[in-house]
């Protein structure tokens, strides 16, 4: 059987520099089949426009800039779906770097038909040393697969295998083209923080719906790319507001399915689930906990601190989408949408 051609799509809003640099890895990939290359600006930036063009003409491989002037990353990934000429639709962020291999192992493993949508090794590349807390926020489960959900990092070990559909994080999310919008697309997702109340679930309903329908979900050890983790994502605050975020996705999740507040919550009218930073043994993890207990019993305090504030921006966040949702009559129709192809913010 022929390789699949294949769309890498990339959605970027103002990261030049990560972006220059992700190209430059894109560039390097050996395909045996036919490739495609789109930038999707959210930003509509000519800086980003020269600089793609730039780029494409040190490749061997032409990079076609699209803007995207309707906010919302959902919209970027519409605009790729629709645009992509390839069999497979790769989407990746702007602030990865595909290491060697990864774009052959994906084209290799679609040759088989009954794979829908697959993923690899999301490798943190840290720009400063972490935290000892961040140990904490690892999840770790069964046959070595180990993830941090708050920055989008995945661990499934070296062998190939089925995987839950949610851990398929956007940025190494490859999938079946033409089932994007068979499916409705994607749902809402970093939308500025003004827009808040306009913040879905992004890639995750799809990814259930798909594998819903019998789709085979893939973890392929081969797709492995690092995602850059800068300083200002090391820190409690971060770690506050993307859980904040959460509350809301979750929100959104559960309005759509019609929840009601305190049928699927816990005390505070949030869900009540078990909480993301309960983790285990993963061993990016324990050599991060040896590193707590290395600086003393303060930095578990901290720890247990960081914890509980995380915690909190959860459940603030999923009570404020609904007093949205109360209170809006707009947001309400927003949730209520059919699907979000093709739909500007209101």
């Amino acid at each position: 059987m022929s390789p699949p051609s294949v769309t890498i799509a990339i959605p970027t809003y103002k990261r030049v520099d990560y972006l220059r640099d992700l190209l430059k890895t894109v560039a390097t990939q050996e395909y045996d089949g036919t490739l495609q290359v789109l930038v999707l600006d959210n930003a509509c930036d000519a800086v980003v426009a020269q600089l793609v063009r730039d780029e494409s003409e040190q490749a061997s491989v032409d990079f076609a800039y699209l803007p995207v002037p309707a906010v919302g990353l959902h919209n970027c990934r519409h605009a790729a779906a629709r645009s992509g000429t390839g069999d497979v639709l790769a989407l990746i962020d702007d602030d990865v770097l595909l290491q060697p291999g990864w774009l052959q192992s994906l084209g290799d493993a679609f040759r088989d038909p009954v794979l829908q949508l697959a993923t690899g090794p999301i490798v943190p590349h840290y720009e400063v040393e972490p935290p000892a807390w961040l140990g904490a926020f690892w999840r770790d489960e069964a046959e070595g697969l180990s993830w941090c959900g708050f920055l989008s990092l995945l661990d499934g070990g070296p062998v190939c295998h089925d995987i839950r559909p949610e851990l398929v994080f956007g940025a190494n999310f490859a999938v079946r083209r033409a089932r994007v919008l068979e499916l409705g697309g994607f749902h809402p997702d970093a939308v500025p923080w003004p827009l808040r109340r306009y913040r879905g679930d992004g890639e995750t309903a799809f990814s259930k719906r798909l594998s819903a329908e019998g789709g085979v979900v893939r973890y392929l050890p081969g797709a492995r790319l690092l995602h850059r983790v800068p300083a200002e994502r090391l820190t409690p605050a971060y770690f506050q507001r993307r859980s904040f975020l959460q509350g809301i996705s979750d929100s959104f999740s559960d309005a759509r399915r019609g929840v009601v507040p305190g049928e699927a919550a816990g005390a505070g009218g949030h869900r009540a689930r078990r909480p993301v930073w309960q983790a285990g043994t993963h061993k990016v993890a324990a050599r991060l906990r040896r590193l707590l207990r290395i600086r003393g019993r303060r930095s578990h305090d901290v720890s247990g601190q960081v914890k509980e504030g995380v915690d909190r921006a959860y459940r603030d966040g999923y009570a404020y989408h609904r007093e949205m949702l109360r209170t809006d009559a707009t947001v309400r129709e927003w949730v209520d949408r059919q699907d979000y192809v093709d739909c500007a913010l209101p």
